[in-house]
C-alpha cells in the first residue's frame, strides 16, 4: 500500500521529470523546505541505526527528496520496540510529534 502511495504522489510530472536526453532527473518540487518522516520500528533504537544504519531515512534522504527536493531537509521521529507499547510511551511519542511541528510554525 505505501508503495502504491509513493508511485502515485512522487510520480514523474508531479515530483520529477524525466530528461529528455536521458539524463538526470530534473526535479519538480524546488520549493519544498522540510518533511517529516514519522515512524514506528518493532527493534530497538540501537538496531535501526547502528546495524542497519536507518534504512527508511536513508532511501527517503536520498532517493527521494534528493532526487526531487533537493533543498528538502528531513527530519526523523522514529518510536522504537513500538509492539511492546504502553500508554504513557505513545502518548510521549504524541507530545513529541506535537512540539516538532509547533516548532515549523513562524
Amino acid at each position: 500500500m505505501l508503495k502504491g502511495w509513493f508511485d502515485r504522489v512522487w510520480a514523474p510530472g508531479i515530483a520529477y521529470d524525466h530528461a529528455r536526453d536521458l539524463g538526470a532527473i530534473q526535479p519538480r518540487l524546488l520549493k519544498l523546505r522540510r518533511a517529516l518522516m514519522i515512524t514506528s520500528l518493532g527493534s530497538p533504537w540501537w538496531v535501526d541505526r547502528l546495524v542497519l544504519r536507518q534504512p527508511v531515512r536513508r532511501v527517503l534522504k536520498t532517493a527521494l527528496l534528493g532526487t526531487c527536493a533537493p533543498a528538502c531537509r528531513l527530519q526523523a521521529l522514529s518510536l522504537y520496540k513500538a509492539e511492546r507499547l504502553d500508554d504513557a510511551r505513545v502518548e510521549g511519542f504524541r507530545r513529541r510529534i506535537r512540539r516538532t511541528l509547533a516548532g515549523w510554525r513562524g
